[in-house]
């Protein structure tokens, strides 16, 4: 265990800012960490040593996306892009964070330069593309409802956007991000974990149960080669918060986490067959 303090602060009794936001970087053993007082922290990996350490925002940090050399973080004040000396070469969908806050941002090359491009959803019906090598906004599109989460990745190329109630749009980035698929995953929730691989997006969110916010015990699979189909619904009892994809197997293998630390890894093809299963203590 570590913490993205430093020991001299520590000393004086300071308590650590929660952790809301990690990310691998690319080309380094550095481990990125965003925190809800807005400071950007990379630790190397696996001793979790202190690296480097910048107030990279003004709000707390919601999404890290490591890129070659640095890594992307955001905020509902802004973008900003930090080169893993901790230098801030880029920013960019600057606000106030709050009457148009920023919610998600997906990356078209996680693995590539800093040249392509970025799409940020924010709370108001809005989509956004950005140069990256200016910070400039290129493209804006109104969507059907506010942005909770959004991807890149699918065989097809569709920036996949997950909504405040429970619907996700599949947008083509090459024909000003009009919407090319839709479907509804979680009702009347929001999609609040969304993952792209191949043809299939995965999905975890939220449903409305007597009146009550409730974490959707169902993850839903999504065939998007000709239509957005479902494919699956796969049961996570312990209410999966977060779902990914492993890019390191050929197989669509997705990590699932639940809210009391569970922890699955199954092939979603194939779900029959028995997932690992594990516990994170979270005490």
């Amino acid at each position: 265990a570590a913490t993205t303090l430093q020991t001299e602060l520590l000393d004086e009794g300071h308590v650590p800012p929660s952790v809301t936001s990690i990310g691998f970087d690319n080309g380094e053993e550095l481990l990125w960490c965003g925190t809800e007082d807005g400071w950007l922290t990379a630790m190397y990996a696996p001793t979790l040593g202190r690296h480097v350490s910048v107030e990279a925002h003004a709000h707390a940090i919601t999404s890290i996306l490591p890129l070659a050399g640095g890594a992307l973080s955001l905020s509902a004040s802004g973008v900003a892009f930090h080169t893993s000396g901790g230098a801030q070469t880029l920013s960019c969908a600057s606000n106030d964070g709050e009457r148009s806050a920023l919610k998600a941002m997906a990356y078209q090359h996680q693995s590539g330069r800093i040249a392509a491009k970025l799409f940020v959803g924010r709370s108001t019906p809005v989509v956004e593309q950005y140069d990256m090598t200016r910070g400039l906004l290129i493209k804006s599109t109104e969507t059907s409802q506010g942005v909770e989460t959004m991807d890149w990745g699918t065989q097809r190329g569709l920036l996949v956007v997950g909504g405040v109630n429970g619907e996700l749009s599949f947008r083509d980035a090459r024909n000003s991000l009009r919407q090319e698929l839709v479907a509804t995953a979680h009702g009347s929730g929001r999609v609040t974990g969304l993952t792209c691989k191949g043809d299939l997006v995965v999905t975890c969110g939220t449903s409305i149960r007597g009146g009550q916010v409730v974490v959707d015990q169902f993850i839903k699979v999504f065939d998007v080669r000709y239509s957005a189909r479902l494919l699956n619904q796969i049961q996570f009892p312990a209410g999966p918060v977060s779902v990914a994809f492993n890019h390191g197997y050929d197989s669509p293998t997705l990590s699932i986490v639940g809210r009391t630390g569970a922890c699955q890894t199954l092939d979603v093809t194939n779900p029959a067959v028995a997932p690992f299963s594990y516990q994170i203590d979270t005490h």
